[in-house]
């Protein structure tokens, strides 16, 4: 009876001790992708001035929250907030904020049974117009092999293509016109990666076999709380 009864002590202590060691915060996630140019002006072509900057903000669920968009003076001029009211798990809807806080147009989501988005409207916010339509393609890896944008009137105006490697990180893509002519086509090459992840940090793409611009991405994991020290 004794050696059951201490059993049952040490689980208990175990099942204590457990809980206390996990971390009772949950932290989300910050990516933050810079696109600069090359500079060819050198022997060794090198990293030119910046293009944007993009960040991403996701929640412990891996719920989008926020994407802040910057100018190449990497400067803030617009940022998109997710809404999930009536709806927990996907975003129905979210706004496109410029630099200033006022409100300049919104869109529309619409998901598949694993939880892609498959379409997005666009939206004036003064006015609620239709701006245009955009169609999302996945494959069985939930990964966004196609984009297709369209006037308000359903019409084709551009489609784009995309391809990944095995770990899911994009290889390559190609933007067509409404007749499916090639407007540009550029492949994708990682050439750094960090963190105990192994995600990518830096990737080269190659137009016409000559690098065209440089890509940096940094992942953070951050408190919620502390948001405000990023923005």
């Amino acid at each position: 009876m004794k050696y059951i009864i201490s059993i049952y002590s040490i689980l208990l202590l175990s099942l204590l001790w457990s809980c206390q060691s996990e971390p009772k915060d949950k932290f989300w996630t910050m990516e933050e992708l810079e696109v600069y140019s090359v500079d060819k002006t050198k022997k060794e072509i090198t990293r030119g001035v910046l293009s944007f900057k993009e960040t991403k903000i996701t929640d412990e669920r891996g719920r989008r929250f926020e994407n802040w968009y910057y100018n190449r003076n990497n400067q803030l001029t617009a940022f998109e907030r997710f809404d999930y009211k009536g709806n927990e798990k996907n975003a129905l809807r979210s706004d496109y904020y410029d630099y200033k806080d006022s409100l300049l147009s919104y869109y529309i989501y619409e998901y598949d049974d694993k939880g892609n988005d498959i379409s997005k409207k666009s939206y004036d916010a003064a006015t609620d117009e239709l701006l245009r339509i955009e169609y999302f393609i996945y494959d069985d890896k939930n990964n966004r092999t196609g984009r297709e944008i369209r006037d308000i009137n359903d019409q084709l105006v551009r489609r784009y293509d995309f391809r990944f490697d095995k770990k899911g990180n994009e290889s390559s893509y190609s933007v067509y016109d409404a007749d499916g002519k090639l407007l540009v086509a550029e492949t994708l090459a990682i050439t750094k990666n960090e963190n105990k992840n192994k995600e990518w940090s830096e990737a080269w793409s190659i137009r016409n076999e000559e690098p065209n611009t440089i890509r940096l991405r940094t992942i953070k994991r951050f408190l919620p709380k502390e948001i405000k020290d990023y923005k």
